[in-house]
């Protein structure tokens, strides 16, 4: 056999195996990346390469094979080859002009949430988003997809990933650290994250697109729960969160700054564990005769500021920690847990998940309210709980629930100064009105004419722990829900349902005491009933 003969064996039979491998490596790199990358074009250079010489080793054979296929049918074979390229290019241009996507995942993964479909649906004005990722930074797939989910929910969005290292000039008209960070520009406003999530993307672009922000002001100075450190019992995720949904975020410290700056959405107390000074009550209550928000996070080793208010408003705040051996989870009953049957009628609660609290503090209805006042619970414990007293002698008696672990209160103004007056006249008044029996109805239907008539109203959550809100405890279940929809329900913000982390969904089912132990009767108990009645009816039958 001669040496072209080899050669010619050779290539026929290898090269058109090394081609496909090539080729096959040159696609993985391609859906590594998603880019056409040096190591890509160098196994796709070596695969046409092989390819053109399994050609010309076959040039014969691939010429008769032609000019069969031509002599049977020329005519029709170019109609055929003709008409599938009108036919792509007709498919091709329907579904530029028609965006449709379906996503068949389990966590709807690819999906944009409601959220994020209403405020992209509702832009006004062009918003561009530019990610700037390197080539081969592993975020760059999820920023691509995400990236193009925005785009296809709306026309006035535009998105690109730019690699610092490739466009250097390009990257430095936008500063000089943007690596691995986005930006959304709309008009003249820009706003930059480092978070590749749907809630970050969509809390950039509400903030690039929007006029107005409402603050958010976190107190601090008597032992409260801290934002600016990443430790498990601080609320630095909390206030992120916050800050995705478009609000401002800032600290404020007991008593240096009193009063209470005017420009006050809402104000958070961060679980205090120091008793206010006189000035800062002095200082909360002036900010809610004003028509003040507030959201109070308890402890039970903690102070609750304006408990004399708050109970005179509907609500005690009790120095005890709520107990409940029907509904928690981790298997300690000093976790109580809510689950759908634990949620009240509130728009807080609408929609919201289990939720659980690592130690609660009791609250429950008091034993009269003013007409005016509006005390709702938000969540209940169910009825089996009790709670501790604090610091109570081992074998004391308990106090028996159920209590609230969330609840508001919504107050006009013109009562809260009523109770806050100091004269006897007034205050034996009051308490004549709350004894007062009437039918709920009734006493609902007065709450709302005195709101349309009486202007000001001062809005108060309390909750019964701030460690669900920790950045330990807020990404499980729906702690971040709740903490988000008290504080939109607060600042009268009508999109109370918030948007989910999508990208950080995880296929873990976690249940309460009560929950386990139906799946724990149903699995050892019922089944197995059931397959011995069945086993019992067929042996009956047979017998």
């Amino acid at each position: 056999m001669t040496s072209s003969s080899i050669v010619s064996s050779l290539g026929s039979k290898i090269a058109p195996a090394v081609a496909m491998l090539c080729a096959f490596i040159a696609l993985c790199i391609y859906l590594f990346f998603f880019e056409l990358v040096f190591s890509a074009k160098l196994f796709l250079f070596a695969s046409l390469a092989f390819g053109v010489i399994w050609a010309v080793s076959r040039r014969a054979s691939i010429g008769r094979a032609l000019r069969r296929l031509f002599g049977a049918g020329a005519f029709s074979f170019a109609i055929e080859a003709i008409s599938a390229v009108v036919i792509l290019a007709v498919l091709l241009g329907i579904s530029v002009n028609h965006k449709a996507a379906w996503d068949w995942t389990v966590n709807d993964s690819f999906t944009l949430s409601s959220s994020s479909m209403k405020l992209v649906k509702n832009l006004a004005q062009p918003v561009q988003i530019i990610g700037f990722l390197r080539s081969d930074d592993p975020r760059r797939t999820r920023a691509r997809d995400l990236f193009a989910q925005y785009e296809q929910a709306s026309d006035l969005i535009q998105t690109r990933i730019i690699d610092p290292d490739r466009n250097p000039a390009e990257a430095m008209r936008y500063g000089g650290d943007v690596y691995g960070r986005a930006v959304v520009r709309c008009a003249k406003r820009e706003e930059w994250s480092s978070s590749w999530t749907e809630q970050s993307l969509s809390g950039i672009i509400a903030r690039a697109s929007s006029d107005y922000r409402q603050k958010v002001y976190f107190v601090t100075g008597h032992g409260e729960r801290e934002i600016d450190t990443r430790v498990e019992r601080s609320l630095s995720q909390a206030a992120l969160d916050l800050t995705l949904e478009n609000y401002d975020i800032a600290r404020f410290e007991f008593p240096s700054q009193l009063p209470f700056p005017t420009d006050a959405s809402v104000v958070i107390l961060p679980a205090p564990r120091v008793d206010y000074l006189p000035d800062a009550v002095a200082s909360l209550k002036s900010y809610l005769s004003s028509g003040g928000r507030i959201l109070m996070l308890l402890e039970p080793g903690g102070t609750a500021p304006l408990s004399g208010t708050l109970s005179a408003l509907g609500l005690d705040i009790l120095p005890a920690q709520v107990i409940d051996p029907a509904s928690h989870v981790f298997g300690d009953p000093n976790v109580p847990a809510i689950s759908r049957a634990g949620q009240l009628a509130s728009p807080i609660a609408s929609g919201l998940p289990g939720v659980f609290f690592p130690g609660a503090r009791a609250i429950r209805p008091s034993n009269s309210r003013p007409i005016e006042a509006d005390s709702k619970g938000i969540l209940l414990s169910s009825a089996s709980s009790y709670a501790v007293r604090q610091g109570a002698p081992s074998g004391s008696e308990p106090i028996m629930g159920p209590f609230f672990l969330a609840a508001s209160v919504e107050s006009p103004v013109s009562l809260l100064e009523r109770l806050w007056d100091d004269s006897g006249e007034n205050q034996d008044a009051l308490k004549a009105k709350q004894n007062r029996l009437m039918h709920p109805n009734l006493a609902e239907q007065l709450r709302r004419a005195g709101k349309l008539g009486h202007g000001r109203y001062a809005r108060i959550v309390v909750i019964s722990d701030a460690d669900f809100a920790s950045n330990r405890f807020i990404d499980q279940l729906g702690n971040q829900q709740l903490f988000l929809a008290a504080v939109k329900w607060l600042s009268e913000r009508d999109d109370i349902a918030l948007i989910p982390r999508a990208a950080n969904r995880e296929s873990k089912l976690l249940l309460t005491s009560l929950e386990l132990n139906v799946v724990k009767f149903v699995s050892i108990v019922l089944f197995p009933l059931l397959a011995a009645a069945v086993g019992a009816a067929v042996w009956w039958r047979r017998r």
